[in-house]
């Protein structure tokens, strides 16, 4: 018994691990689209002489609450794990071998992900900031953009 429940614990850290990372870039990537609908509204109502300053509220609340907050996982539901017999875990090897293979997976996945974002740090970088790096690399500044 103790082995099926080892194989649920890892299975469940890793999509733990998972789920927090995914839930953490889509916060991000929900938060540079909001950042952006604003300015654009922004400049909309600069070109039409119209008053920006419930758009300019709206932008620097988005900006103070840009903490990102990551979804909490659901817990390890283990009440279905006690009642399990030795013979149960003996005749259910296959799905103890496949639970251990997908716990695997992930993990290598994650681990495999990790080592390209850092031996490739250019991978997942924007445009603006590739081109600002290139321009410093070579001792120049690009003026910021507001």
């Amino acid at each position: 018994m103790s082995t099926y429940k080892t194989l649920f614990r890892q299975l469940h850290n890793e999509l733990s691990i998972i789920c927090a990372k995914s839930g953490k870039h889509q916060a991000e990537q929900t938060l540079k689209k909001q950042t952006a609908l604003w300015q654009y509204k922004k400049l909309n109502l600069i070109k039409l002489g119209m008053s920006i300053k419930e758009v300019e509220e709206k932008l620097l609340q988005s900006k103070m609450d840009s903490k990102i907050i990551v979804p909490a996982h659901p817990e390890a539901d283990t009440h279905a794990l006690l009642g399990r017999t030795p013979e149960q875990e003996a005749t259910e090897y296959r799905d103890l071998q496949h639970i251990a293979n997908i716990t695997t997976f992930l993990q290598s996945q994650r681990v495999y992900q990790e080592l390209l974002e850092r031996y490739n740090p250019g991978m997942n970088m924007e445009q603006s900031d590739k081109v600002r790096k290139t321009a410093h690399r070579v001792g120049l500044e690009l003026p910021e953009l507001k």
